[in-house]
C-alpha cells in the first residue's frame, strides 16, 4: 500500500475446477525491468522508495512467493513504472 498512496489496489479471486487465480492490481509507482528481473532474488534486495519517500525492499513479495511455491503455485508479476503492478497468484485446488 505504501507504493500507492493515493491510488487504488484491486484483489480478486477467480476459481476454476483445477486452480484459484488471486490477482492484486494497484496504480502506485511500478517498477521497471531492471528491478522486475531481480524480484524474486534472495541476494538483490533494494530498497526503493514509495510515493512519500518510504523505504522497501520487495521482501515481503519473495515471501509470498516461496509460500506460493510451497503449494506447488505459480506466481508472475507485470508492472509498468508510473502506471502500476499486476500480481497474479495461481493456486492449485485442494482436493
Amino acid at each position: 500500500m505504501k507504493f500507492t498512496e493515493g491510488g487504488k489496489i484491486t484483489i480478486s479471486a477467480q476459481p476454476s475446477d483445477t486452480h484459484t487465480l488471486i490477482e492484486v492490481v494497484d496504480t502506485g509507482v511500478g517498477m521497471n525491468d531492471q528491478q522486475l528481473s531481480k524480484l524474486f532474488q534472495d541476494t538483490q534486495n533494494q530498497s526503493t522508495k514509495g510515493t512519500s519517500g518510504e523505504k522497501g525492499t520487495g521482501l515481503g513479495l519473495q515471501i509470498v512467493k516461496q509460500m506460493v511455491d510451497s503449494w506447488t503455485g505459480e506466481v508472475y508479476v507485470k508492472s509498468r513504472v508510473g502506471e502500476g503492478t499486476t500480481i497474479q497468484m495461481k493456486l492449485p485446488k485442494v482436493s
